[in-house]
């Protein structure tokens, strides 16, 4: 995730989620969005996880109705606990996907893509044929057991927050989940799949690394950068107080096949 965001030019800030009320709200008046990363928590930690999740997103919900375009990313579970809190339940992620694990796929694109503001004909244009290799070639990394569904979040708030714009379905027995979404009225965008990995993970052979999985993965860090500069958060110290926050502060172990871990404490 550091490289690929950085690879577009944003400067990368880790933000613990279990960090200290006072902490979290320094943090989200001085930084432009938060990435809520793909993972594998298991039942206490995911709970705990979402309830600091929740708090993000309702902030990020409130500040854009006033006007500021506060931006939130989720990737695969930060895709999933982004939909939960929509939902105001975590019982919308549900299991039962093996054929995800990983799996380089084409997207099903839905009523609503092709005028959104994330995967849209006009957004994608200076990207070649981006929106239709979007859904020709298999372009977009699945790597997770868990998904969204229409059956998992009926009769719960999601669709009043979030436009879903692409769907899969899981080869070995056709269950079908969200893999795109974004929200109807704030600054927040959400993938099932993962845009970062393709062109920096070589650790399986089913990570595509063709130039069109590598547009997608630069398409969407740069759309990144667009939705960040929509709002004017900043350190109250500047520039030298954002450099004290940065991740290259951090140790970094090298995992190899291209996969490192910032080793971070609070």
């Amino acid at each position: 995730y550091v490289k690929w965001l950085e690879s577009s030019g944003i400067r990368v800030v880790p933000f613990p989620w279990n960090a200290s009320g006072a902490t979290r709200d320094k943090l989200l008046a001085s930084v432009n969005g938060v990435l809520f990363p793909g993972g594998g928590l298991s039942k206490n930690a995911l709970i705990e996880y979402f309830n600091y999740t929740q708090y993000i997103f309702d902030y990020t919900m409130a500040q854009n109705a006033k006007g500021d375009a506060f931006f939130l990313w989720g990737t695969c579970e930060g895709f999933q606990v982004l939909a939960a809190a929509a939902a105001k339940s975590l019982d919308v992620i549900r299991g039962g996907y093996p054929g995800m694990l990983p799996l380089m796929m084409p997207l099903n694109f839905t009523t609503v893509t092709a005028n959104s503001r994330l995967l849209g004909v006009r957004q994608t244009a200076g990207y070649g044929n981006l929106y239709g290799n979007l859904q020709s070639k298999s372009c977009t990394l699945n790597w997770h057991d868990c998904g969204i569904s229409d059956e998992s979040v009926a009769g719960t708030t999601f669709s009043d927050v979030f436009d879903v714009l692409s769907t899969n379905a899981d080869p070995q027995d056709g269950r079908v989940f969200y893999s795109a979404m974004e929200a109807k009225k704030a600054n927040i965008y959400a993938t099932q799949f993962h845009p970062e990995r393709p062109p920096y993970e070589f650790s399986d052979d089913n990570i595509g690394h063709s130039i069109y999985d590598i547009a997608v993965s630069e398409y969407l860090s740069n759309f990144i950068v667009q939705s960040l500069r929509r709002n004017n958060h900043s350190f109250s110290g500047g520039a030298v107080e954002a450099e004290t926050y940065m991740m290259e502060n951090y140790p970094r172990v090298n995992g190899g096949y291209g996969h490192q871990t910032y080793w971070i404490t609070v």
